[in-house]
């Protein structure tokens, strides 16, 4: 892990509180919590991609701990729900980058994870649409996995870079429309 990123290097990322605002035709998330604004071609953008696109699963690890600790509030009676890769996709990169990092968020804080969704049709990813794509590329294609039923009435989403913040919006509607009483978002940037 060392020869990717030691945790001095990690601390050293400016957490530039980004502004959280979502313009989005409705809002289902009750708040949103983001470590940084999302810079290419920074640090922390670098060792995104490289989690994601270049097999740097144990990148999980220093970024599920970093993101836990810029994040001060408690959550004691919330489960973490990762944002679900299509089955496709989980293929090809082999693990989910939002599971990997609430693996670690959830030991750090000493909450449950449930593995609450599916992602049930590909969508383009995010980082290749424009602002207007985006929008609409998550829209309906997210469910409730029907072997995971509600277990708690709050919850976490969790991804890696929140954009439009359509994905976490999308995630928080189904959550909803079975029950969910408070849902919010937790990303490590807020993306371009």
């Amino acid at each position: 892990m060392g020869s990717w990123c030691c945790p001095a290097c990690l601390a050293n990322i400016k957490c530039k509180r980004p502004d959280l605002h979502l313009n989005l035709p409705e809002i289902y998330l009750d708040g949103l919590f983001v470590a940084t604004r999302y810079q290419h071609d920074s640090l922390l953008a670098r060792l995104i991609a490289r989690m994601k696109y270049k097999h740097g699963k144990e990148l999980g690890f220093l970024l599920g701990k970093w993101l836990s600790q810029q994040i001060n509030r408690p959550f004691d009676d919330f489960s973490l729900v990762p944002v679900p890769l299509h089955r496709e996709r989980l293929l090809e990169r082999g693990f989910n980058q939002s599971e990997l990092l609430a693996n670690h968020v959830a030991i750090a804080w000493n909450v449950p994870i449930q593995m609450l969704l599916r992602r049930h049709r590909p969508t383009t990813p995010q980082a290749q649409l424009t602002r207007n794509d985006r929008l609409k590329n998550t829209l309906f294609s997210f469910s409730l996995s029907e072997s995971h039923p509600l277990m708690n009435n709050k919850f976490i989403l969790i991804d890696d870079v929140c954009s439009t913040g359509s994905t976490l919006n999308e995630c928080a509607r189904v959550l909803k429309s079975h029950g969910a009483q408070q849902v919010y978002g937790l990303a490590l940037a807020r993306g371009p």
